[in-house]
């Protein structure tokens, strides 16, 4: 099994964290999608990337978020894809988070550790002023036309493992034309593209959340935050 671990990191004053001996050693792929070279950064497969959004505030969130979502698109030969944010550092070999984790299923995903409701991560982006309001009005809005329910789930998007599938792609390019529409959070559209393809997609729980929240899991630790030039 081919495994690519892959990060973004735009519109950062810091350096792209190195990898760790132990990531080094899990013979996996690593790959950082990124606005500049990181000179002292090793291990990771380095991408230039273009910067290609023109959205006026959340510029640097919309530029690193497709490899995120689409990353069949850009890293077509693996056979399974686990995203990590920048500031994440993955604790468990891969291979083995794939058989005890993946599974049969599409996906692996962590639950948030504090809300169940899409809607309620909306009004939390609002309230912590991250995002357009007029955006977020329109894509509840949006939710509420076509019948989405509340409290129908909602998930620590940090880390997840990602089969590379024809259900994945279709996940992919849902959940990408959601955040072209409306609020690049991703974290607010996937429960709806979850609920679209509730009948074809196989998820899998992780055990656990990821660390910024005070907690704890077997995959994947929250490290240092980079510094950026405008928060996501």
């Amino acid at each position: 099994m081919k495994i690519a671990v892959l990060t973004s990191l735009f519109g950062s004053n810091s350096a792209l964290r190195s990898l760790t001996d132990e990531e080094n050693g899990y013979g996996v792929d690593y790959y950082a999608f990124v606005d500049r070279k990181h000179e002292g950064s090793t291990g990771w497969n380095q991408i230039v990337s273009p910067e290609y959004s023109y959205e006026p505030v959340w510029v640097h969130r919309r530029n690193a978020k497709i490899y995120k979502i689409l990353p069949d698109l850009f890293l077509p030969d693996y056979d399974v894809h686990i995203w990590i944010d920048s500031g994440h550092i993955v604790i468990k070999n891969p291979h083995v988070i794939c058989d005890e984790n993946l599974g049969n299923s599409d996906i692996a995903i962590f639950s948030h550790p504090l809300r169940v409701c899409a809607y309620s991560e909306a009004q939390t982006v609002d309230a912590l002023k991250i995002e357009h309001r007029d955006i977020l009005s329109q894509q509840l809005q949006y939710f509420r036309s076509v019948g989405f329910p509340r409290n129908d789930g909602l998930y620590e998007m940090g880390c997840f493992v990602r089969r590379k599938n024809d259900i994945t792609s279709k996940m992919g390019l849902m959940w990408w034309e959601m955040i072209c529409r409306f609020s690049s959070r991703d974290q607010i559209s996937f429960p709806y593209v979850l609920w679209k393809l509730k009948d074809d997609i196989k998820i899998s729980k992780l055990s656990g959340h990821i660390g910024c929240y005070g907690g704890g899991n077997e995959i994947c630790i929250y490290g240092q935050q980079p510094e950026l030039v405008k928060k996501y």
